[in-house]
């Protein structure tokens, strides 16, 4: 049985000692929960009672159910929050407890509700602080509703720590360096929600295939309604415009489903439009540091590799790789040798063994009837499309394949 794809959760915890006035920091704990940014805050005052009670005043009363206290197991009675457990204490009775772990056997042996798990890179808020464990040691091994990777954590890193296996992510210091300007702030939020709506979507990926704007539109639309949530628009041989006039046709349905929209090969289209999140890159198309510069930080770049090699030099320049074709497909031209089944496996075990774990997506060819079989070579997703377009029922044919996937809307 495949794992079960849920929603990738956003933990934010509060510094020891906020640099924030205390209104300010319940300012921002409101707009990372009101926005929808942030699922839970955890209030981390440890020899601050008082500061953690105003906090608690502040944040409005409908939010508290999504706060977590440390250290105060009385302020989280009193005020109907959730408990963080320190080593070694005793889960409080009536409370909803979390809890913090240093290696998978400490999860193993643990009774909350969920755990942080960390560190999983070196840490951002203390330095020196690196892990104990290796990431290849966690990849499909996590128990996956309970455990929140914490520790470096940044908003670039959420794609690949889905695709290990992790509930979600904790952050600290990548926020709190940023909470002071309120402008940076508002960008930081809208960051995280691009990164985690690519961590959630990226098991299935839909590739257009249509040279004008209309019919591209249509098919998306399409994928959408069936429940994709990541759509490349592919339009290899139509002029920026064309291409430009597709995106905007898409893109109110996109922010309605909460759908991330990539390119292919437009790079300095994805540069310069909000409503494209990143772009897709072949063989042949700009250089990835190239592409890199013009698209900043904030946008996802996806490569294609069809070997081990290709797929080992593009890892630490992309954000995630489609590996293929799998088989023949006659919706790309100049199609590379054919991976099927072992191909896939030899990429994925070359990655593993380098310590990469980026995404990654099987490209070329697949059928519904080959997800299964895919999915066990470890990649964390799948790219379609003529199979969805070809479909007498583009809608009903992309909520069979995410069935497939175990994917829980």
């Amino acid at each position: 049985m495949l794992p079960t794809v849920d929603k990738f959760l956003v933990i934010v915890i509060t510094e020891a000692e906020s640099r924030l006035p205390v209104e300010v920091e319940a300012a921002r704990i409101a707009s990372l929960l009101e926005s929808g940014t942030a699922d839970r805050v955890h209030l981390r005052c440890p020899d601050d009672r008082e500061r953690c009670r105003r906090l608690l005043e502040l944040i409005p009363a409908e939010l508290r159910h999504r706060v977590t206290v440390h250290r105060f197991p009385e302020l989280a009675r009193e005020y109907g929050t959730a408990y963080h457990l320190r080593d070694g204490e005793t889960a409080p009775d009536n409370l909803v407890c979390s809890r913090s772990c240093h290696s998978p056997a400490d999860v193993a042996e643990s009774t909350a509700v969920y755990h942080f798990l960390s560190p999983v890179y070196p840490s951002i808020s203390k330095p020196g602080y690196q892990p104990t464990f290796a990431l290849a040691d966690l990849k499909g091994r996590l128990p996956r509703k309970s455990v929140m990777a914490l520790g470096g954590v940044t908003p670039q890193r959420f794609m690949q720590l889905a695709g290990i296996g992790f509930a979600g992510a904790a952050l600290l210091g990548y926020v709190w360096q940023r909470a002071e300007d309120e402008a940076d702030f508002a960008a930081l939020l809208t960051e995280l929600q691009l990164m985690r709506r690519a961590a959630e979507g990226m098991h299935l990926q839909f590739i257009t295939s249509a040279p004008d704007a209309e019919t591209t539109a249509s098919q998306a639309c399409e994928a959408m309604a069936g429940g994709c949530r990541w759509v490349q628009v592919r339009m290899k041989d139509a002029p920026d415009s064309e291409v430009e006039q597709a995106v905007r046709l898409i893109a109110p349905e996109a922010r309605r489903h909460g759908a991330v929209l990539i390119v292919d090969d437009r790079v300095e289209l994805a540069a310069r439009m909000p409503e494209i999140y990143g772009v897709h890159l072949g063989h042949n198309d700009m250089p990835r540091p190239e592409a890199r510069v013009i698209l900043g930080s904030g946008k996802i770049m996806g490569s294609t590799a069809n070997t081990p090699e290709q797929a080992l030099a593009l890892a630490p320049l992309s954000d995630y790789l489609g590996v293929g074709p799998f088989r023949y497909t006659t919706t790309k031209k100049n199609l590379a040798p054919i991976l099927g089944v072992e191909g896939l496996a030899r990429v994925m075990t070359s990655l593993t063994a380098a310590g990469e774990f980026l995404p990654v997506v099987a490209i070329g060819g697949i059928t519904a009837a080959d997800i299964e079989t895919v999915m066990r070579t470890g990649v964390t997703g799948v790219a379609l499309s003529g199979v969805i377009i070809g479909a007498a029922d583009p809608v009903a044919k992309t909520q069979e394949i995410i069935k497939k996937l175990h994917i829980h809307e």
